[in-house]
């Protein structure tokens, strides 16, 4: 039994082929493509981390990603396989917190980031795909059936930040990244539309948790269109107020930290 070598790939290399572990590392190193030039440690966890691409690789190519493939489970395996891509903006202990993955591959074989969408109450409900080519295009996948309406992303995790202290007030932001960069700019009451316009199911959720909204929308015209539109909904139900980005299809995280903490600290709650 293979299990008297150990339970991983090179146990169970060795547990078939009755061989060293020399030869099974070589052996492993030949299937996947790995040089055996760097310290041993460094080379099995790469060799894992190989197999185990090449195995979500071999899955059907889908242009949405399947509500099947939505669970705690999957999750997991994605977050061990997250690659470096958006290490370039943020540290990976903040990836962490937001339990980014990585390694998706869609029909077309793009490989994807997984950023994991959940609930009001913290359940997990879809996933988004981001592109590790800017070129791509869409460079976001979406579960398919995934309606964002009654659906505000990190909405679980900053309702437990809205406090007397902050006047229980919540940023909207349209995207991903720009949650995450006002998370490490200390600013945790923050939620992502998912767009550039609100929708009436996500409006009452703010009104269900906040007292106060600002608006963050990217800059340009569909941001403006959608911080007049937001204004209207809100109008008479929650206090509203907005700050413009200045520069055309520019969001919150293009901006130097200084700059963004200025604007939110200078906005009237």
């Amino acid at each position: 039994c293979h299990l008297a070598y150990g339970t991983d790939s090179i146990g169970l290399v060795r547990g078939i082929m009755k061989c060293d572990f020399g030869t099974a590392l070589k052996f492993l190193a030949d299937i996947t493509g790995v040089s055996l030039e760097d310290e041993e440690s460094i080379q099995i966890n790469k060799m894992k981390n190989a197999i185990e691409m090449k195995k979500f690789a071999t899955l059907p190519r889908r242009e949405y990603i399947p509500p099947c493939d939505v669970s705690e489970y999957n999750l997991s395996q994605y977050k061990a396989l997250r690659t470096d891509y958006f290490e370039e903006w943020f540290p990976p202990a903040l990836l962490d917190i937001f339990e980014i993955g990585g390694s998706y591959f869609d029909k077309y074989s793009i490989q994807r980031e997984i950023i994991p969408i959940r609930n009001e109450e913290g359940e997990l409900i879809a996933f988004s795909g981001r592109s590790l080519n800017e070129k791509v295009e869409p460079k976001y996948l979406l579960t398919n059936g995934f309606q964002k309406d009654k659906v505000l992303y990190n909405l679980y995790r900053a309702k437990e930040h809205l406090t007397d202290k902050n006047n229980r007030t919540i940023i909207v932001v349209e995207g991903f990244k720009a949650v995450w960069f006002l998370s490490m700019l200390g600013f945790d009451n923050v939620v992502a539309c998912m767009g550039s316009k609100l929708t009436p199911g996500q409006t009452d959720l703010l009104c269900k948790y906040a007292f106060n909204v600002v608006l963050m929308l990217d800059g340009g015209d569909a941001g403006l269109d959608g911080i007049k539109s937001a204004m209207e909904e809100l109008k008479g139900k929650i206090k509203t107020t907005a700050i413009y980005i200045p520069d055309d299809k520019k969001s919150p995280d293009d901006y130097l930290p200084e700059i963004v903490i200025d604007w939110l600290k200078n906005t009237p709650n």
